[in-house]
């Protein structure tokens, strides 16, 4: 979360390298797509690059979708052994529904939302990436990663498990 919170004030200092009409112009048509999605299930082909604001939108500012993650990690510290540092077979176990977890969330809304498939999702990511390593949708595909890691996983819960004991 800390990863998140860093990329968030990264990506704040660097707004001003956008093009402040062009951004109301996507933002107006992910509200009009949106809008018509739910009327009629039509929606507007997006920009590579609308898409992917509009992906980081989503992964940063839901609730929901912060608010599943969080939930997850809470209801399954119990089973971190903080005496021991020894990963046990049970923690693989709760990474793998962790993982699918992300997996379907992220997808769901790739899909269902921006309408486009993962592949192409995953491909827009990597040529801007390609393009220029130090990007912002660079660093975005590293923190998609990150998240994933079962050795940030496991620090998630470890630090919850630790404030649970200690309430």
């Amino acid at each position: 979360f800390l990863l998140i919170m860093s990329y968030k004030n990264y990506k704040d200092s660097t707004e001003n390298e956008y093009n402040n009409e062009t951004n109301n112009i996507a933002e107006e048509k992910y509200n009009e797509t949106k809008a018509d999605d739910k009327i009629t299930s039509k929606s507007i082909e997006l920009s590579n690059d609308e898409i992917i604001d509009k992906f980081q939108e989503f992964f940063f500012g839901d609730e929901i979708l912060a608010k599943t993650f969080e939930n997850f990690i809470e209801n399954n510290a119990h089973i971190v052994k903080l005496e021991s540092d020894e990963y046990l077979l049970e923690y693989s176990e709760v990474y793998e529904r962790y993982k699918q977890l992300f997996e379907d969330k992220l997808e769901n809304h790739i899909i269902n939302t921006l309408k486009i498939s993962i592949e192409k999702f995953y491909k827009i990511l990597k040529d801007k990436t390609d393009k220029d390593p130090d990007s912002n949708e660079a660093i975005f595909g590293q923190i998609l990663s990150s998240i994933t890691d079962f050795d940030v996983f496991m620090m998630m819960m470890k630090e919850k498990a630790n404030e649970l004991r200690r309430k």
